[in-house]
């Protein structure tokens, strides 16, 4: 087997992949409100980069940040679970 021959599959299930994930994006355009399907499609182009790359970023960080919130106030919420279902069960 050549490298042309091995890359040929490679080839195909990415041109697969990649109008697969255009018509989801085109279905989640048509569904979305009118100026956040305007906005996706805008984030589309190759031009947008420049913008795709620290909304990313910002979002992996959001992320971040929701879990560790979550992890800090779980202790929290145990605690205080317990004293609420007791007052609420003498009220």
């Amino acid at each position: 087997m050549t490298m042309q021959e091995e890359t040929v599959p490679d080839d195909t299930a990415n041109a697969k992949a990649s109008r697969v994930l255009d018509r989801r994006l085109d279905k989640a355009e048509r569904h979305l409100p009118e100026m956040f399907g305007a906005w996706l499609a805008h984030l589309r182009h190759p031009s947008a980069s420049w913008l795709r790359v620290p909304l990313g970023v910002l979002l992996v960080i959001g992320g971040l940040l929701g879990i560790l919130a979550e992890a800090i106030d779980l202790p929290r919420r145990r605690q205080s679970t317990p004293a609420v279902t007791v007052r609420l069960k003498c009220a």
